[in-house]
């Protein structure tokens, strides 16, 4: 729906967004869900972080149709998974998935002018760019612990997103 292509059919197709929306606020919802009765083990910020990528961004591209209630409720179920991610913070044991946070958070805090979520999302992607547990000196993100050359490509993939995405000063030192 906003594929910048002459050839697009679909460019700013309402219905193209909605389906979108529909997709988004489900999967919101089963999340939500699953957080909130029995993780059985899925309440970790790192399977977390990921779906604010797409959450995030389908709501900055489709925000402009929907109207004001579900606005407010789709925005009230990201600031939720928002402040419960950062509640568990980042685990460490993933690092590569840990960064999926900060570009998921970056999403989130563009599309809604929520000043706490916006100061949450820089934060907690600051701990991730900054803390010796995440981010070595020497210039390579931890993952277990250790220098793990593959994952380091997925950190330093992520990293690099978030740091051209954002104007946050941690991703771009």
């Amino acid at each position: 729906a906003n594929w910048e292509y002459p050839g697009n059919p679909y460019r700013g197709s309402k219905a193209l967004k909605l389906r979108a929306f529909v997709v988004a606020a489900v999967d919101m919802m089963m999340l939500d869900y699953l957080y909130g009765h029995d993780p059985r083990g899925a309440d970790r910020s790192d399977f977390l972080g990921g779906n604010l990528l797409w959450m995030g961004y389908t709501y900055r591209v489709i925000k402009d149709i929907l109207p004001p209630e579900v606005q407010k409720a789709y925005e009230a179920g990201m600031k939720k998974h928002v402040l419960r991610l950062n509640q568990w913070g980042p685990t460490g044991q993933m690092t590569d998935m840990d960064l999926f946070a900060p570009v998921g958070l970056w999403y989130v805090s563009q599309s809604m002018d929520v000043p706490q979520v916006k100061t949450v999302a820089e934060e907690y992607s600051r701990r991730l760019f900054t803390e010796l547990h995440y981010f070595h000196p020497a210039g390579y993100f931890v993952d277990n612990g250790c220098f793990d050359t593959s994952y380091n490509g997925i950190s330093l993939y992520f990293g690099s997103w978030v740091a051209l995405a954002s104007d946050w000063p941690a991703p771009r030192a």
